[in-house]
């Protein structure tokens, strides 16, 4: 017994083994593309998938495909100099689901920058200067932040542009020192600005409200389908009882005149009988006379039967 259920043991094992061996190779994962470098001269970038086109600083360094970012273009190296700071200046950007430009993404994305960007290791400080709306090269709509923090003993800042299609929402942010931020005309912030603000978006931002414009139309529709259909209803109602009400007036109508012909009928038919009644009775007198019977003559008695014998 114990050795049929070892034979038994072993055959079902080996058609688990031969099924196994016979499945195909599970598929393996899609590699993500290898990040593509190249040196901007000047020409623009564009991700057809994203439908987004932006110009890179020309002598930038331009890297696609980087992990954790749409897009990232680094400035050029600096040579440190004894006793001062340097830092590679760079512009990321960030592909994000669809936002409407208007005040509510706004704060939206103030709250989000400050929450995100404070839990990064060896910042302190994050905190947002300000924040202002502004008008891309292409006309579209974006909102501008300028964000302020220590990296280390190093004060920093940061330039973000928010901008969105139907598609996608764009964050793009701008890193270098806070001396690099200094006047009005500094020459590095003028370069990442003049990048960020080239962009063009293949459609325009999201409408908020844009379901409830639908809903609404949609709604009307029916109030005025509803409408029509009830005035059609008592349109037709009120032709039918019209027909209806005529037809009956003119029945009554051709009764009356039946009647009306009907009595002068019978009135025509009691005057000629009156007439002759009269005519009747006019020569009735002679009539009478000569149809009144001759008296008839006396006759003899008849006589009574003899008695028998």
């Amino acid at each position: 017994m114990r050795g049929l259920l070892l034979a038994v043991g072993l055959i079902l094992s080996g058609v688990s083994s031969a099924q196994g061996a016979g499945g195909p190779p599970p598929v393996p994962e899609a590699k993500p593309p290898e990040p593509t470098t190249f040196v901007a001269q000047g020409e623009a970038v564009e991700i057809p998938a994203e439908g987004f086109t932006i110009v890179p600083p020309v002598g930038w360094q331009v890297v696609k495909n980087n992990p954790g970012t749409t897009l990232l273009f680094q400035g050029p190296k600096v040579e440190p100099k004894p006793g001062e700071i340097t830092y590679q200046a760079n512009i990321r950007i960030m592909s994000l689901e669809p936002e409407p430009m208007d005040d509510l993404s706004k704060d939206k994305y103030s709250k989000l920058i400050l929450e995100n960007s404070s839990k990064l290791g060896g910042i302190s400080g994050y905190n947002l200067r300000s924040t202002d709306k502004v008008t891309l090269a292409s006309g579209s709509l974006g909102y501008l932040y300028y964000t302020e923090f220590s990296l280390g003993a190093v004060p920093m800042m940061q330039m973000h542009v928010l901008a969105s299609s139907a598609k996608h929402a764009y964050l793009m942010t701008y890193t270098d020192l806070a001396s690099a931020f200094e006047g009005e005309n500094s020459p590095a912030l003028a370069t990442a600005y003049t990048s960020m603000q080239s962009v063009k978006l293949d459609s325009k931002p999201a409408d908020r409200f844009a379901q409830y414009y639908v809903i609404g139309g949609i709604v009307v529709a029916l109030l005025l389908l509803l409408i029509i259909t009830r005035f059609v209803r008592s349109y037709s109602m009120k032709r039918l009882g019209d027909r209806i009400e005529s037809e009956d007036g003119g029945e009554t109508s051709a009764r009356d005149e039946d009647d009306e012909v009907s009595g002068f009928a019978e009135i025509g038919s009691g005057s000629r009988r009156h007439r002759d009644e009269d005519e009747d009775e006019e020569q009735m007198p002679e009539t009478r006379e000569a149809q009144r019977p001759a008296a008839k003559a006396k006759s003899a008695p008849v006589p009574a039967p003899r008695a028998p014998a």
